[in-house]
């Protein structure tokens, strides 16, 4: 990681990418993975590995201390504490640290002793100030770096020093069992990174760590609402700050000269309260009597407690909205429900006002009784709040930075290695592991995010759900699956909405019927207002979408272009000007529409054909494994390598008919289906651009019922098929066709919705 200061009146342009949520991948603890396909992956790893640029905003060291590290504690004078160790001879006359002198002579690239040397004035600034208050310290400083518990997610993370809870270590120090010795990363308030030479490669090194250690303490417990973090290369230290905002650093300061800064900073750690160090109090741990950890989490005035990881994934961006889904129980009741905590920026509106407004609007427009129906196919908010923290609404600056907001014009420019390690504990037992491993790899701690103008803000808000639902990526059901992708937007589109952030982890199973959920990037159709940015998950998203740019607008042909140029050459300059003038090309602002909604749907159903859960339809055998290898194979290819080819596999048949070929034989017919689906999309795109700016609103209501019906004659024939492929014995030869399986099914026909 290379770390560099720069001062601009201008950010950094914003990196190409296509989502504001940082790309989610799903996981997964199952696979059918080979040797081969195994080494296949590692080459496509060791190609993508790489770095982040990105760039955060630097605060004076005064400004820092007041608004954003913690506050002094009533009864703590810095002033006291500073006499009184100058009086025992710890602190010069000049107002430098003695104990530091002589550090700057050692020439180690990375010195123990300096972590030693911090502690002891560590101590001795507590001890001064305890005398005087007669108030034990909340948290202390330890350098055991390798006293960490070996079964902590991630555990690698190693760093020099940390503030951990006085009560964790004094556990930890005066235990008999080894186990019991361990440290906890959930009982650390902030680490610290050391270094002994004061040069790029110690500066890159600590910075490195120290975001690794941030990152992985914000994604490892959703206790945490933000940390803290120092650095130091010899006698240059930094103090850090990272919320799901922005990372903030401070600039650099010499930690051995003018002792009250340091002393400042001992004694605002020490004698702060965990909430002020970033712990919520509405969020309770517990450990069951399996050792598995759970909490018990307020929504106004209710507790509900955790029993299962849905989702947290996006946990591990550090400027990320962070959501986190666990399946929970209502305390008081024991009825099971679905909790999901969440970042929004300012401005987004909440999940559950999305939903009253969607269902207000299809009942305008439709009448009760359909709105009635649509409720049925949208999640069920019960219970909502804004986070409260000490009484007031949590917040990433009004609460955490005390209303300071850091300018972008002093920025810390940093490059940030992706990295392999992930805290999420989402696991999907259909999805594919060792290409979500290899999407995990793509990760890093910083996303494309932190090129901005200015900070994000964000509120903390949770929201529950009724419905305990099966989330696409776990229904192994292929005809259950096309049930879901039929039913989740039949009412949305009709009322004017987009989702905009179609993916298998918002689409879900419940009931007999298909759900949809994360309504927090819905939004009103508008023509007239661009989209802000593009959102989803960058798999299914629709490949226009990705670039924010339209792929379907006219073009001149071949004989216009001749009858232009020939006309031109009896012109004049003047009118020659003219015509180029008027010809030059537009590009009309691009705005997200149903289309953009229902090409994800298209590609999730590619995606499950590619998935494992189509290997029950191949036969079995050594030649079932190979072609599942080879299944996978192009899979990985098609979803995690490149933009470029999901363009080309959707508008090009040929290389739709080859990327497909390792298909189950006996899914042909699904193939077919979706097939004439690409082209029925690819036709609405081309019909709907024709006309750019005019938009013609009846062409998004004719592809909506033609998706809708293409996917429920593909559940249809899954099911004929299964109950064909159910009286054949066995298949010689799983290449070929199942002979008294496959062929007994009829052509499928796109049918009505309202047949049975």
């Amino acid at each position: 990681m290379l770390a560099t200061e720069t001062r601009s009146s201008f950010a950094q342009p914003l990196s190409r990418s296509s989502t504001g949520q940082d790309y989610p991948a799903p996981e997964s603890s199952s696979t059918r993975g080979h040797d081969e396909f195994k080494a296949t992956l590692e080459e496509m790893r060791s190609n993508h590995r790489g770095e982040v640029s990105c760039s955060i905003p630097v605060v004076d060291v005064e400004s820092f201390l007041n608004y954003l590290f913690p506050p002094l504690h009533d009864g703590v004078d810095v002033e006291s504490v500073v006499a009184s160790l100058r009086d025992e001879g710890l602190i010069t006359s000049e107002d430098e640290w003695k104990a530091f002198q002589a550090t700057s002579e050692k020439k180690d690239e990375e010195d123990e002793s300096i972590c030693l040397l911090f502690a002891e004035v560590f101590g001795k600034v507590i001890d001064s100030a305890s005398r005087r208050t007669n108030v034990e310290p909340n948290f202390v400083l330890a350098m055991q770096r390798n006293a960490f518990s070996s079964d902590q997610k991630a555990n690698r993370r190693r760093p020099s020093g940390y503030f951990i809870l006085r009560e964790a270590e004094e556990r930890a120090h005066l235990a008999n069992e080894k186990r019991d010795k361990m440290r906890w990363w959930y009982d650390i308030a902030l680490t610290t990174e050391f270094r002994k030479k004061d040069n790029s490669r110690g500066r890159n090194a600590n910075t490195s760590k120290i975001v690794l250690n941030i990152q992985q303490t914000l994604a490892l417990d959703p206790c945490r609402r933000f940390t803290f973090g120092i650095t130091a290369e010899n006698t240059s230290m930094r103090l850090w700050l990272c919320s799901r905002a922005t990372p903030v650093v401070s600039e650099v300061f010499d930690f051995t000269k003018g002792a009250k800064v340091l002393t400042r900073i001992f004694l605002a750690i020490a004698f702060a309260s965990k909430v002020e160090l970033g712990w919520d109090p509405t969020v309770r741990p517990l450990v069951r009597s399996n050792g598995e950890r759970a909490y018990q989490i307020d929504v106004n005035n209710e507790t509900y407690e955790t029993e299962q990881v849905l989702s947290d994934n996006s946990a591990d961006a550090l400027v990320s909205q962070a959501t986190r889904v666990w399946k929970v129980k209502h305390v008081a009741s024991g009825k099971r429900c679905v909790l999901k905590d969440i970042w929004l920026e300012d401005g987004r509106d909440m999940e559950h006002a999305i939903h009253e407004t969607i269902l207000r609007d299809i009942g305008d427009k439709y009448g009760t009784e359909v709105k009635e129906e649509a409720a049925l196919h949208l999640l069920t908010p019960i219970a909502h709040c804004l986070v409260h923290v000490n009484g007031e609404q949590d917040h990433t600056t009004s609460i955490m930075m005390r209303g300071y907001t850091p300018s972008m014009r002093h920025r810390f420019k940093i490059r940030v290695k992706r990295t392999t390690e992930s805290t999420s504990r989402t696991h999907h037992k259909s999805t594919e592991s060792s290409v979500s491993e290899f999407r995990r790899e793509l990760r890093a701690p910083f996303p494309h995010c932190l090129h901005r103008r200015e900070i994000y803000r964000r509120k903390h808000y949770r929201v529950v759900f009724k419905e305990v639902a099966e989330d696409l990526y776990d229904v192994s059901n292929l005809s259950d699956a096309f049930l879901v992708l039929r039913d989740v937007l039949r009412w949305i589109h009709g009322s004017g909405w987009v989702h905009r952030d179609i993916s298998p982890g918002n689409l879900y199973l419940f009931e007999g019927r298909g759900l949809i959920g994360d309504l927090e990037y819905a939004k009103q159709r508008n023509f007239d207002i661009e989209s802000e940015q593009a959102t989803g998950t960058r798999d299914y998203m629709a490949v226009e979408a990705v670039d924010r740019s339209y792929s379907y607008l006219p073009s001149l042909n071949h004989g216009q272009a001749v009858a232009q140029l020939t006309a031109m050459l009896e012109m004049d300059p003047d009118e020659i000007s003219a015509i180029r003038e008027a010809s030059r090309p537009t590009h009309p602002r691009f705005f997200h529409n149903d289309l953009h909604d229902l090409e994800p749907l298209w590609w999730i159903a590619i995606w499950k054909l590619f998935s494992s859960d189509c290997f029950e339809f191949d036969g079995g055998g050594d030649c079932a494994e190979d072609r599942n290898m080879m299944r996978q194979l192009a899979f990985s290819n098609l979803f995690h390598v490149s933009d470029g080819h999901r363009w080309s596999f959707f508008n090009n048949e040929r290389i739709y008919d080859r990327d497909t070929t390792w298909i189950p034989e006996s899914l042909h017919l699904i193939r077919k289906l979706l097939n004439n689906l690409r082209e029925t999309l690819i036709l609405n795109y081309n019909q709907f651009e024709a006309e750019f700016p005019a938009t013609r609103t009846y062409l998004l209501e004719e592809a909506h019922d033609k998706v809708l019906l293409h996917f429920e004659a593909c559940r249809r024939t899954v099911n004929k098929i299964k109950e064909s492929l159910s009286i054949v014995v066995e298949s010689k030869d799983p290449f070929s066709p199942v002979q008294d399986g496959i062929y007994a099914v009829q052509e499928p026909s796109i049918p009505s919705l309202e047949q049975d």
